[in-house]
């Protein structure tokens, strides 16, 4: 159903933004 897509995507896109973060630090050093 919408909820659960819905829930799907932030969990999506909270990952992605995860990955962001771990990838800027690890090339910051």
């Amino acid at each position: 159903d919408g909820s659960t897509a819905l829930s799907i995507a932030l969990e999506a896109s909270q990952n992605d933004i995860a990955v962001l973060l771990y990838a800027h630090l690890n090339f910051a050093k």
